[in-house]
């Protein structure tokens, strides 16, 4: 396992542990889909929009992207 992987490994276990309380889950299922999770994504641009992806990937928008937990202001399914 490279350093770069063994890293990501550690920061991707490290944010669902710390975010596992704070981060709206949507759905979830035993030996279904992986978790899944509602952000806004790119809150206050013109990219802005509601999205619905699997946990991993979610936190990774929220700390990147500087994306938000839960729908954008306004947001209706």
């Amino acid at each position: 396992m490279t350093a770069m992987r063994k890293l990501l490994l550690v920061l991707l276990l490290g944010a669902a542990v710390v975010g596992a309380s704070v981060i709206p889950v949507v759905a979830s299922g035993g030996d279904g889909p992986p978790d899944q999770m509602v952000i806004c994504h790119k809150p206050g641009t013109p990219a802005e929009k509601t999205m619905t992806l699997p946990r991993p990937a979610a936190e990774n928008h929220i700390r990147s992207h500087g994306d938000t937990p839960g729908p954008c202001e306004g947001y209706t399914p």
